[in-house]
């Protein structure tokens, strides 16, 4: 019997298209909006900072001195947290669950991010009753040890849940620990997912 729905934040209840973001730097680097993308998000030392390994100023200033102009590096590094904002059908649903399953999430962000939509959306976070960040584990999606970790935080056993991503690679392993998973495609694509599963909302 399902008891709870696991939610992924960024991309599936909370905006991260950092991909359409980017393209208004394209004329500025001369670079596409991919590569932009793989120089922040995308690189290694992001990678490292949503795990909590190291700091927003180190991240910076690796992106300044490997990737990025360091003029640009500083606009994104202003105004990149613009497009975190609210998906408001995902909300509306996690609201229809709530009485039923218990609701909880596990996001790869950094301690920074995490603070900032917090702190604006804090009607958002209350919704859940169970969190998991990466950069407070030291580990990320898709690593099979943060859906572990994440299982133990919320006392569920993996047939107990529904865990809903919009990346493919970090659904592969939740799958494989026996976890329902679903990818995310749009707010009517999931709803008949979980209709399918016998979800009522």
């Amino acid at each position: 019997m399902i008891k709870a729905i696991i939610f992924d934040i960024g991309g599936v209840v909370i905006n991260d298209d950092f991909l359409s973001y980017a393209e208004r730097f394209t004329k500025k680097t001369g670079m596409t909006k991919e590569q932009i993308y793989r120089s922040v998000i995308g690189s290694s030392e992001w990678r490292l900072y949503f795990k909590g390994k190291i700091t927003g100023e180190e991240v910076w200033k690796a992106i300044k001195s490997k990737y990025l102009p360091p003029d640009i590096a500083e606009d994104i590094r202003k105004t990149w947290k613009d497009i975190l904002v609210p998906i408001p059908a995902t909300i509306e649903l996690i609201k229809k669950l709530k009485p039923r399953y218990k609701i909880c999430f596990i996001s790869n962000v950094d301690k920074d991010t995490a603070l900032h939509v917090r702190k604006k959306y804090p009607e958002i976070f209350r919704l859940f009753n169970g969190e998991v960040f990466s950069y407070k584990t030291g580990m990320a999606k898709p690593e099979k040890e943060i859906y572990e970790h994440a299982l133990k935080e919320f006392r569920l056993k993996p047939e107990e849940c529904i865990f809903i991503d919009n990346q493919p690679e970090n659904i592969a392993p939740a799958k494989e620990l026996g976890i329902n998973a679903i990818r995310f495609r749009g707010i009517g694509k999931l709803k008949e997912a979980l209709r399918t599963m016998g979800i009522k909302f």
